[in-house]
């Protein structure tokens, strides 16, 4: 238990480490995965970490389908009012692309590279915002199509015009964190999941190293190991993570050798 708390602290204190020079030179595109407490925390320390930044050099963007980040309603870097639809964040997000693409049009006008540059250039005149998208609950809105192609095309193009992302979800599912998605993220945390086999399942899927530790202070840690290496174990995992057979029996097997290693 405090191996895992100290590995979520750490994990917290990358978020917290977002300093001036790291928000403007090197912005990081975040995933993280957890409980609701754990989201929010996250969420709460990214934001206070750029506290002192002004409205005229920061934006923020807020997706809130879960209607559970009214407190930052008042924040003046508010691009726009939160966003609570999913249907609405769609469009937000292609927006944030078309958004994207105008300041790249302004940085080519001004013959720099980036958005650090033009700034410098600005000398008295407006300056170009960067612009910060936090998307909480990232599962409410992959059903529509353009979402993942929104998000991929700003964490691939976006840190040169001055924009990023910072997205959490409940778990890692295929839906969620899918291939495109996965290799254009800087940073993906797991936090603690719902339990200790959901959570080495999780960094499975995340191709992660997790040892299954063989100190699992629970009474049924047996019964549950016997329970997800039967023979229902990959139907499962794929009901559980939304995964294909073939990808659930790899996990199992790697699960299985994770067990053979620690025991």
């Amino acid at each position: 238990m405090k191996d895992q708390t100290n590995k979520e602290e750490n994990m917290l204190n990358i978020i917290r480490k977002q300093d001036l020079k790291s928000i403007f030179v090197a912005p990081k595109n975040l995933l993280t995965f957890g409980k609701e407490e754990e989201k929010q925390k996250a969420i709460d320390i990214f934001i206070e970490s750029f506290a002192e930044v002004p409205s005229d050099e920061l934006k923020l963007v807020i997706i809130d389908t879960k209607n559970k980040l009214g407190k930052y309603d008042n924040d003046p870097r508010l691009l726009m009012p939160r966003i609570t639809d999913s249907l609405e964040a769609a469009k937000v997000l292609e927006q944030m692309v078309a958004e994207m693409d105008h300041h790249f049009e302004m940085l080519a006008q001004a013959l720099v590279k980036d958005i650090i540059d033009y700034n410098k250039e600005a000398a008295g005149q407006k300056k170009m915002p960067f612009i910060k998208i936090i998307i909480d609950d990232l599962e409410d809105v992959m059903a529509f199509d353009s979402v993942e192609h929104s998000i991929i095309v700003i964490a691939q193009k976006g840190k040169a015009a001055g924009f990023n992302v910072f997205m959490t979800a409940q778990n890692p599912s295929w839906n969620v964190l899918t291939g495109l998605i996965k290799s254009n993220i800087d940073e993906i945390f797991a936090f603690s999941l719902e339990n200790q086999l959901d959570r080495h399942a999780s960094y499975l899927i995340l191709n992660t190293e997790e040892p299954l530790a063989t100190t699992f202070e629970d009474p049924l840690y047996k019964d549950m190991v016997d329970y997800i290496f039967g023979p229902d174990g990959a139907k499962i995992l794929m009901e559980k993570f939304h995964i294909g057979y073939s990808r659930a029996t790899e996990a199992l097997e790697k699960m299985k050798d994770a067990v053979k290693r620690n025991s």
